[in-house]
């Protein structure tokens, strides 16, 4: 049996962040992952994040305007100007990703609003290693920051989107830092 919750973060709902709860706390701004883990391959976990991208759309539209995407930083500093919330379209793991569709792809995901992505989830993909420093079905990897991973951080800063950190090991970590040439964030990583 399939279920589906549909709900939209525009009206009140049981999940930790809505419009409400946006309102009510003064949030500014928050940063909405489309997460995926590995689903078997780049088409499946694409189409996953493509979906989310698309939820959070249709949430902005249901939203009447009491909700905004940041699609620059100028849309940012107007709606906070304006005490609307913002929503930063952000992915969390690029499992979506492989050696034919990365660059194309990126820029979909930046024509989509994305600022800032993720490389890895707990598991190591196309772009480097995840904490875990194995695949999806379980292989051990050691490679760091792969030579696509190099590739598509040079196009996501040439696009002024952010490497996040957080879920790579540390040799992908440091890999990340001798290549980066803007700045990165750790969005939820511990001090470690």
């Amino acid at each position: 049996e399939t279920r589906t919750l549909k709900a939209h973060l525009s009206d009140q709902t049981p999940f930790h962040i809505d419009l409400e709860k946006m309102l009510t706390g003064n949030v500014n701004a928050a940063c909405f992952a489309a997460f995926t883990d590995d689903l078997g391959g780049a088409h499946p976990s694409n189409s996953a994040i493509a979906s989310l991208i698309a939820a959070l759309e249709e949430t902005i539209a249901h939203s009447n305007g009491k909700l905004v995407k940041a699609y620059t930083f100028s849309t940012l500093q107007d709606a906070v100007a304006h005490h609307i919330p913002v929503a930063i379209q952000t992915i969390e793991g690029a499992y979506g990703v492989d050696e034919v569709n990365a660059i194309p792809l990126l820029q979909q995901y930046h024509d989509w609003g994305v600022k800032a992505i993720t490389l890895v989830w707990n598991h190591s993909n196309a772009l480097g290693n995840g904490t875990l420093k194995t695949t999806y079905l379980g292989e051990a990897v050691t490679h760091g920051l792969t030579a696509l991973g190099k590739r598509f951080i040079a196009e996501m800063h040439r696009l002024k989107m952010l490497v996040d950190v957080s879920h790579m090991d540390e040799r992908t970590f440091w890999d990340v830092i001798d290549h980066a040439s803007f700045p990165i964030i750790a969005s939820h990583s511990g001090a470690y």
